[in-house]
């Protein structure tokens, strides 16, 4: 018995889902989402980083409650690297997401800029973050429109003595929170492709 629940954990697991997706036979398909991790930007947060992770697995949580399907682009094979050590343009994501199987309805190419800077009048230390995404129609070939959040945000500044590890793990934390406003709004930008 042991085993066999093993092997479908495996199974699920290569779907690369979040949570379990199978709709109700009665229930009508809902769109299939992948979010594709882009550190281009000279203070973008590394794509394989804790703090990366955390961000998308909130947004993807905001996502799944609204009865979107959201798949993990590494587990796709829809990376913003490919194999050969490039990086990929978005008109190559595009063609890959609509080719994997099954077929993605929409990508989200998703930037995280995190900085740590002092207050101009005193040597208060705050985290910077910022997350911005552009939201592709993979069916249309075309760009739905682009989500921001944190960017007009006040974050607690950082306590005295925090090392990198600690600001690190700050960053993290008031992250989760722009993650969760970002998720919101790209839920409400994509509500109009959700199947009554």
């Amino acid at each position: 018995m042991i085993v066999n629940i093993c092997k479908a954990f495996v199974v699920f697991a290569a779907l690369g889902l979040w949570a379990l997706q199978t709709p109700a036979a009665a229930e009508p398909r809902q769109p299939r989402i992948v979010i594709v991790k882009d550190d281009a930007a000279s203070d973008a947060v590394p794509r394989d980083s804790r703090n990366f992770n955390r961000v998308v697995r909130e947004i993807a949580q905001q996502l799944l409650t609204r009865r979107f399907q959201v798949f993990d682009a590494s587990f796709a094979h829809l990376e913003m690297t490919g194999q050969d050590g490039r990086r990929r343009t978005i008109p190559e994501l595009m063609d890959a997401a609509g080719a994997h199987s099954p077929p993605m309805d929409v990508l989200v190419v998703l930037q995280f800029q995190a900085s740590v800077r002092r207050d101009a009048d005193s040597n208060t230390r705050r985290p910077q973050i910022k997350l911005a995404g552009v939201v592709m129609s993979v069916l249309g070939n075309k760009e739905i429109g682009r989500v921001e959040a944190g960017g007009d945000m006040t974050f607690a500044p950082l306590p005295d003595r925090c090392d990198k590890r600690c600001a690190s793990e700050q960053v993290g934390e008031q992250a989760n929170v722009v993650a969760s406003r970002f998720g919101a709004a790209l839920a409400e930008q994509l509500d109009p492709l959700l199947t009554r």
